[in-house]
């Protein structure tokens, strides 16, 4: 696998640690090659609650924990289902999978209240899971 086809964490910024508390975001769907429409992450927005205002993309958007695991090996969001209309179900999580049709790179300023320097992550299909509440995504291993 090359770097390119890999979902990865940057080196972490000296004296930080994994296992910080996941961040409330919102995931504006779309591809930011195509003004936020098509099949991936067009933005994560950090937010401070459910109530928050949210973007008016033409591609929708949900609410998601973001979360690096503390083994720095992986990444999920973990979309609240209460958040997904039952059309960007349809579209994004119905066929078992969440697709990234391009890369995506989250904002310097979401990475760096993990203390991290980047993540990244690459086109492709990533499994997803279902609990109670959420629609988990993984991002690497």
């Amino acid at each position: 696998m090359t770097t390119q086809s890999m979902t990865s964490i940057a080196a972490l910024k000296k004296g930080h640690h994994l296992g910080v508390t996941p961040i409330l975001v919102e995931v504006v769907y779309g591809l930011i090659n195509r003004d936020c429409r098509g099949m991936g992450i067009c933005k994560l927005n950090a937010v401070e609650s459910k109530d928050a205002p949210r973007a008016n993309s033409a591609c929708g958007s949900s609410l998601a924990y973001l979360e690096v695991h503390a083994d720095g090996q992986k990444v999920s969001l973990n979309f609240l289902k209460e958040t997904i209309s039952a059309l960007q179900l349809e579209m994004r999580f119905a066929e078992g999978f969440f697709e990234l049709a391009e890369p995506f790179e989250a904002s310097p300023s979401l990475t760096q209240r993990f203390g991290l320097e980047a993540i990244f992550f690459a086109a492709r299909k990533y499994p997803i899971s279902h609990t109670d509440q959420y629609i988990v995504v993984d991002f690497g291993e």
